[in-house]
Order: structure tokens, then sequence, then C-alpha cells
């Protein structure tokens, strides 16, 4: 006489074809949040010093995309599992078995099943670590990247506990069903609290206005997460309500309608059953049109950034005694067969109870602009680009004391007049009358720290740059070893390096291409997810289907009218998500693009191209498995 865990055991040997797509689940998931894991917990990858905060900041967000998926994906997965194998514990309660064995046989196999899914996981991850990483180091930089033991506790801590919840809430409803409800359940839709014209109604005015509201008001600022939701829960309303939409459009024509009587019997069924996956497909598309475009719109905007930030070619800072390499050691550096020096320049400025004091002689004479400055006044200097695509907040100061005299603020400018550094607050400057200016220097101590210059450059081809202003960056590192320090050793490095066109374009393409690297990797895991729903879904409902539609072929309808009636069906759950995620993903995209002042035609290109590239891809999938689908079903 078996026990529960050799029937369990049994059980799970003989029919893993059954359960092979619930671990594959589990196992993919697994891998993927691990590959995330390595680099997230990689010393070099968050050493600041090593990879710029830029690119890595870059694996905040997709990462918290994955583990909010990887969350929702393995309860769908556990859930569909569950409800395919009621009718079995049903049985198992007809031959006599117990509830309490029962249960212990549901927590048995599906320990087992998360054990097997976690550690294939953790085994094809560790196998394809290297080529993950292979991809990584070379869009971000040669660096150490490695499998370390935090990234094997992290994903292991989080796939069991997500698994121990799953096994606890299913130990605890299962305690709940009587024989009948589980041998009924997969014959029974899921429950359906609309299904009316009003809901369906109220669907399209929370779309419709969505849209309309932003446009009335003229602002989108605070209202994109609002109008966000909104549309999301009219698109789920309408998604429930979809069989009054088709039925009202068949009954346009009566011949329309009568032709698809058999399709219109079974919507009602269809649409309550399916409400949900339809709804959890569409979020998936929206999330990944949303992010593609993004990652690919930024990789434009910063691109542009990298220019507009800086006027000049190359840019360094000579102060608190940093950076005073001679004359000659420069020309030295610059000169280059590659290249030709056409302009060099120096700004001079005094950095003032940490705020950057100009003349507004210096910088006319300096850069080519024409400010006028009246005495006792200063022009507030914002060096920002409105068009950068992040919001700034230049608030300008009304007065300001230096030296005990009150200067007070004549207008606001906000333009890049030269580049910026991290040593000085550039982004925010006072330009002072030139008889202000050599007042207030007057007032400062000789040979003082506070009296800095920065050099400015030019070259006939800027793109051709990169070993000068590496080579310039060393002898600046070499000669800031022999001076004090003045933020600590790595601190002064970063903030005493060179602010230069070719640099901020490299660290802008390695950003964008690792953000870009990462969403279209969640891309094709999305796409493959989307359809392994679908696929949970038929396949959890496939015996049934079956045996109706050999009762209808009974009845007489013909095996051409149920391949029309099941590709209608198949049509609505694998491409309707598809159409109603890539609409929402270009709006989601066009809202966030105003509000954060991004020209939205970058948003509804990348839109289009994501959702065309995911739409084919579905379509395809399509194709393939409604031919084996309904083969499986008429054989």
């Amino acid at each position: 006489m078996m026990n529960f865990r050799q029937i369990s055991f049994r059980m799970f040997t003989s029919n893993i074809r059954q359960y092979y797509l619930y671990i594959a689940c589990g196992s993919f998931s697994t891998m993927i949040f691990f590959l995330f894991s390595t680099i997230m917990t990689n010393n070099d990858f968050n050493d600041s010093s090593k990879i710029d905060s830029m690119i890595s900041s870059n694996l905040y967000a997709p990462s918290l995309v994955l583990a909010i998926f990887s969350f929702v994906f393995i309860v769908y997965a556990h859930n569909s599992f569950i409800k395919f194998r009621k009718k079995d514990y049903a049985l198992f309660m007809v031959i006599g078995m117990t509830n309490s064995n029962v249960k212990k046989i549901m927590v048995f196999e599906n320990i087992l099943i998360a054990i097997a899914s976690i550690l294939s996981g953790l085994l094809l991850g560790t196998i394809f670590s290297k080529g993950f990483y292979f991809i990584v180091e070379k869009i971000i930089g040669n660096i150490d990247l490695s499998i370390n033991l935090k990234s094997y506790i992290y994903t292991m801590i989080f796939f069991v506990g997500i698994n121990m919840i799953l096994i606890l809430k299913s130990y605890i409803l299962l305690s709940h069903y009587k024989i009948i409800e589980l041998l009924k359940n997969g014959k029974l839709a899921d429950k359906n609290i609309t299904g009316n014209c009003i809901f369906a109604v109220l669907g399209v005015v929370l779309i419709i206005s969505s849209i309309i509201i932003p446009v009335l008001l003229n602002k989108t600022t605070g209202f994109v997460l609002i109008n966000i939701a909104i549309i999301l829960i009219g698109i789920y309303l309408v998604i429930a309500n979809l069989d009054w939409f088709i039925m009202k459009t068949l009954k346009i024509g009566k011949n329309r309608y009568i032709n698809n009587l058999l399709f219109v019997s079974n919507l009602k069924y269809k649409i309550g059953s399916c409400k949900n996956i339809i709804f959890s497909i569409t979020l998936l598309v929206v999330t990944i049109v949303f992010f593609i475009s993004f990652a690919l719109t930024s990789t434009e905007v910063i691109n542009n950034n990298a220019i507009s930030y800086n006027p000049y070619d190359i840019a360094y800072c000579n102060l608190y005694g940093k950076n005073g390499i001679s004359e000659e050691l420069l020309n030295k550096v610059i000169k280059s067969k590659d290249v030709q020096l056409t302009s060099i320049k120096k700004l001079e400025f005094i950095e003032k109870n940490k705020m950057t004091i100009i003349s507004n002689k210096i910088l006319n004479d300096t850069v080519g602009c024409n400010l006028k400055v009246e005495k006792g006044k200063y022009i507030s200097l914002f060096q920002t680009d409105i068009n950068d695509g992040y919001g700034h907040k230049d608030v300008e100061i009304k007065n300001y004391d230096i030296n005990g005299k009150t200067y007070y603020s004549q207008e606001k400018l906000v333009k890049i007049l030269f580049n910026t550094s991290p040593v000085i607050r550039y982004n925010y400057c006072l330009i002072v009358n030139n008889d202000d200016y050599n007042n207030i220097k007057s007032r400062v101590k000789v040979n003082n720290d506070d009296i800095g210059t920065i050099s400015l450059m030019n070259f006939s081809d800027w793109t051709k740059t990169e070993k000068i202003t590496s080579e310039l960056n060393k002898q600046l590192e070499m000669y800031n070893k022999n001076t004090r320090e003045f933020f600590g050793k790595s601190a002064d490095k970063y903030n005493f390096q060179t602010r230069s066109k070719i640099d901020d374009y490299i660290l802008a393409n390695r950003s964008s291409t690792f953000i870009l690297f990462l969403f279209c990797f969640i891309f094709i895991l999305f796409f493959i997810a989307s359809n392994l729903m679908i696929h949970f879904k038929i396949l959890t409902e496939f015996e049934g289907e079956k045996i109706k539609y050999k009762k209808l072929n009974k009845m007489g309808i013909t095996e051409k009218e149920l391949s029309n009636t099941i590709l209608k069906e198949l049509r609505i759950i694998f491409l309707l998500p598809c159409v109603f995620g890539i609409a929402i993903g270009m709006y989601c995209v066009c809202l966030k693009f105003l509000s954060a002042d991004i020209n939205t035609n970058y948003g509804i290109k990348y839109s289009i191209i994501a959702g065309v590239i995911y739409i084919m891809l579905e379509f395809i999938f399509y194709t393939i498995y409604n031919k084996q689908y309904i083969n499986k079903i008429l054989k």
C-alpha cells in the first residue's frame, strides 16, 4: 500500500510531460532574475570610479519591472497549474482519500516542482551567464563581471518566498472546496460581474475622457498616473464586455450575425473566461512598448545632450591649486596628427561662498556673447537645456550678499555658454558688472585658490579627440598627486577631470545601448511569457473544448465551420491584446514625454516600431499555433 508521498512522487514522474511547462516557466523566470541579480550585486558594476552612475542606474528600472513580472507570472502559472489539477484532486476524494491527504499530495508535488524549477533556473543562469556577461562587458567596458554568492542567495530567497506563499494559499483554499466544485471547475468561466452595455459604454467614456482631459486642461504634469489608471480601467471594462461590442457589430447585418451564430453563442463564456488573460497580456505589451520607446528615445536625447552641454570640444578647470599644468605640457598633449587645435580660450571666475561669479566683460570676450549688467546687479545664469528630457527647478536668487554688499538680480538667463564641470556650480552662476567683479576680486587674498580659470578648446573634428582627452586626464591626475587633497582621492579624480564632447558622447552611447539591451531582453521575455499564459489557458480548457466540438460535429456542424469558429476565438485571445497594448503604450509614451517636455515625435515613432515588431512576431506565432491547435481538436 503506497503512502501519499509515494503516490505524489509516482504521479510527478508519470505526469512529467504535463508538468514540464510549469517547471519551464519557473525555471525561465529564475534564470532571467539570476542573470540580472549577478550584475546588480557585482562590486565593479556598483563602483562609481569604474562604472559611471549614468550607466549603472539604468539597471534599476528593468530590474524592478522584472521582479514585478516574475512575481505576477509565477502566481499566474501556479494558479493555472492548480486549476488544471483540481479535477485530479476531486478524483482522489472520490476514491476515498481525505481532504487532508489530498492537501498533502498538493503540497508535496508543488514543493518538488518549485525545487526543480529553481535549481534548473540557477543551473541555466550559471551556464548562460558567460554569454550574458560578454555582451554587457562589450557595451559598458572592460569590468570584472562574475557570478557571486549573493546572486544565488537573493534569487533563492525571492523564488522560495513566492512559492511558499502560493503553496500556503492553495493549501488554505483547498480546504473549502467540495468534490462537485472541483469536478466542475474546468467548465466554469471566471466570475464576471460586468457583462452589460452600461459597463461597456462606461469603459469607452473613460478611455475617451483620459485622452480629452489633458488636451482641455493643456496640462499633463501631475496627471500622468491618473490618466493611465483611468485608461486602463476603461480598457478592462471594454475587454470584459467585448461580447457586447462584437454582437452589436455583427447585428448590423443579418447575414453576418447568422453566419457567426456558433461563434456568438460561445462568445460570452469565452470572454468571461479569458478577460483576465487578455487584460494581463495587454499590460505586458503596454509595458514593453513604453520602455522600448523610452530607451530608444533616450538614445537620441542623451546623445544630443552630449553635444548641447559641451559648446567646446574639451574643457578643464584650474581651481583650488588643481590642474595647474604648464602651457608647454598642455601644448604637447593636445598636439595630434589626427586633429588640429582651432582655438583655446581661458575664462576667469571667482568661487565665493559656493557660488561662481563671472565678469560680464570677460565672459563676452571669451565666449562671444553680449551681456550687459548694471552696477550692483547680476544676471542669474542657468546652464541647462530645457529640451534635455529632464525636469529643472531653476530657482532664481533675488539678492545675494558678497563681501558685505548686497547685489540684486537683474534678470534670469537659461542658456549653455561653456562646458559644465563637477568641481563648481556651473549650472548656476552670477554674472556681474566688470567693475563689481574687479572690486570683489580685489578683496580676495593674493594667490587665493578661489580664483580659477576654465580652459576651453575647440578642434577641427571633435570625434577624433578621444586620445587627446585621455592623455590630458592622465597628465592632470599626475599633477594633482603633488597637491593637497580637496574632496578626497577618488572624488578629486572625478571633480578635476576634463569635460568633453567625445567622453560624454561615448558615455551616452554606452548608457543608451545598455538600457536598450536590457529592455530588448525583457521584450523577448514578455513575448514568451504572454504566449505561455495563453497556452496555459488553452491547455487547461483543452479537454472540455474537445468534447464540446465533438458534440457539435455530431449535430451536423462541419469541420470547416468548427475551424472558423476556433480561429475567431484564438484571434481575439492572441491579437486583440497586441492592438490594445500598442495603442495604450503609444498613449502612455506621449503623455510621459509631454510632461517631461520631450519631443513626442520620438515617442510615436519608436512606439510604432516596437509595436510593429511585436505584432509581427505574435502573428507568426499565432499562425503556427492555430494550425496545430485546430488539427489537435479536430483529430
